[in-house]
């Protein structure tokens, strides 16, 4: 099996596949399929600090926080320091944030299921999001043995 049809050239084949189409539904809306998953993130778990989003939305700290600056000129995010941390930022929508995220999520349909369901069984949808998460943890833990080993 060559480079082509390995695993981990698939994954990224069905990554950009599903990112691209996500993309072109939301390219009239000026939003980007980065700043959907923040919203998203954030309908889920209002108050996460930026580390939090960072972590849970696989970006960069520079990244997310490029985002965020973005959300928050257009109104959508808030960002207030933590009462515990002054240093720590808590970031939640706005009310107007969560209405665009609505209209977003419906344009992008970003995280649904659907998308998916007539390739798949919902048994067979488990199984893969389980091994994806596999795979991820599995790397994960080779990022961090190698530092802790340089």
């Amino acid at each position: 099996m060559g480079l082509r049809d390995s695993l981990v050239m698939q994954l990224r084949a069905a990554y950009f596949a599903v990112r691209r189409t996500a993309q072109s539904r939301l390219a009239a809306s000026g939003a980007t399929v980065d700043q959907v998953v923040v919203m998203t993130l954030l309908t889920e778990e209002p108050g996460m600090t930026q580390r939090e989003i960072v972590e849970r939305s696989f970006s960069g700290p520079s990244t997310v926080r490029a985002m965020l600056v973005l959300l928050e000129q257009r109104g959508w995010v808030r960002r207030e320091s933590d009462p515990d941390d002054a240093r720590v930022r808590c970031v939640s929508l706005t009310a107007e944030g969560r209405k665009q995220h609505r209209q977003l999520q419906r344009i992008g349909h970003i995280g649904d299921p659907t998308n998916l369901e007539d390739l798949m069984s919902a048994e067979e949808l488990r199984v893969v999001t389980k091994c994806l998460k596999r795979i991820a943890q599995r790397q994960a833990e080779l990022t961090t043995s190698r530092l802790a080993n340089t």
